[in-house]
This record gives structure tokens, sequence and C-alpha cells, in this order.
């Protein structure tokens, strides 16, 4: 308890000495009932890296936030932004952009069943993706559609069981006013803890 009182006060100084973090929010809608919510740190920049078919570039921080429903299991986690250019002049089977957000999460069991890890975003087409924290808009044709997936504790292979690669709504980014800044830190926490509990637990090697 004392550790996570001292973590609580560190997280309301942080956010009441500037410069703030600067956050934006995103929700999200699809079929089966998804719905909820992203906060990404503006404060951070993009990891960029050339190479392979073009450019890509990864948002992350630990003050990056998901959380919603999908039909009866409720999940949150921290999301890392996933950006992919395709700088090929004349690809055979054309582009392969993507603009996708990406989390290991946590949440409720539902049975014996926990949700694992959330994939939605800009999956793949020849529209051209910036590098930004907007998303791009899709045309609709083909493959070039927003997506999503989730993935659930009692499966193992590489497709996903339940509603995947279904349209998906994105809305934002809308940034988050200063003084909620403090208040969505303090919400975060318990991720923060949970994910360390869990590589905790769960030692590499």
């Amino acid at each position: 308890m004392l550790k996570l009182t001292v973590l609580v006060g560190m997280l309301m100084l942080f956010a009441m000495a500037g410069p703030a973090h600067a956050l934006v929010s995103y929700t999200f809608t699809g079929p089966g009932g998804l719905e909820g919510t992203v906060l990404l740190d503006d404060s951070v920049p993009f990891l960029i890296t050339h190479g392979g078919f073009g450019t890509s570039a990864n948002l992350a921080s630990p003050l990056n936030f998901i959380s919603g429903r999908f039909g009866e299991f409720t999940f949150f986690g921290r999301p890392v932004l996933n950006i992919g250019v395709d700088e090929r002049p004349d690809p055979p089977l054309g582009k392969q952009n993507s603009w996708i957000f990406d989390s290991q999460v946590v949440g409720p069991p539902v049975g014996n069943v926990v949700p694992t890890q959330i994939r939605l975003g800009y999956a793949v087409g020849p529209a051209f993706v910036n590098i930004s924290l907007t998303p791009p808009t899709p045309s609709g044709v083909g493959p070039d559609t927003l997506f999503f997936g989730v993935f659930f504790s009692d499966f193992n292979g590489g497709n996903c069981p339940r509603p995947c690669a279904e349209p998906v709504t994105i809305s934002g980014p809308v940034s988050v006013p200063e003084p909620a800044v403090a208040v969505l830190l303090i919400l975060s926490l318990p991720t923060v803890l949970i994910f360390h509990r869990r590589r905790w637990r769960h030692p590499r090697g």
C-alpha cells in the first residue's frame, strides 16, 4: 500500500509540475459490441526505422492506455501505435501500408477465458499512410479498410476465432485538456502495476 501511495503521489506531482504530458484520445466501435477508448502520450516522439519495404514508426509510452468492451469481455492495456509506410515503387501485390494500435490486454475472465491482445486500425492497402497521430481514411476497396482483431487465452493459433478482420470505426485524435491529464495518469496506474506484476510472475528465460 505504501508503494502504491508513493506512486500515486509521484504521478500527481509529475502531472502538476510543467511541462505536462500531452495526451490525445480516440474512440472506437465495431461489430460484436466492440467499443472503447485509446489514450496516447503525444509528448514522446515516434521511433522511426528504415529498411525492408520502407519506413516503420511506433509510438510507445507507459502512459498510453486502452480500455474497452467486446461482447461479454472487458479489457485494458498499454497500446503501441505502429505505422508502416510501403516505399517500394511498384510492388507486385500492391502497397502494404498499416496504421495499427497493438496492445496486450488484461481483463476479468468470462468462464475460464480472458482477453489477451487487441489489434485495430488500418490494415493494408494502396492509400498513402502518413507517420502521424491522425488515422488514414480508407477507400473501402478490397483490403483497404479499417479492421480489428481480439485474441483470447483459449486460442494458440494465428487466426482470431471470434469476429476478426471486420470493419471498425476510429474517431480522433482529440487533445485531452491539461487539467484532466493528472486524473488520467492516475487512472492508468493500475495497468502499469498489473503488467509489472505479470512480468515478475513470468520472468523471461
